[in-house]
C-alpha cells in the first residue's frame, strides 16, 4: 500500500509491503509535487 504525504514545503511515499512474514516500508521524501512522488512511488511498486 502506498502512502503520499506533505512534509513541510515537500513530498514524501510511503511503501509497506510483506516479505518473508514481515511487513517492511520504503520510504523516499524530497519530491517538489505530489504527481513527482506518485511517479516515483509507481517505479518501486512495479
Amino acid at each position: 500500500m502506498t502512502y503520499i504525504k506533505k512534509q513541510g514545503n515537500k513530498w514524501q511515499f510511503t511503501i509497506s509491503y510483506s516479505a518473508d512474514g514481515k511487513t517492511k516500508l520504503i520510504k523516499k521524501s524530497g519530491f517538489l509535487s505530489k504527481e513527482d512522488a506518485q511517479a516515483e512511488a509507481a517505479k518501486h511498486e512495479a
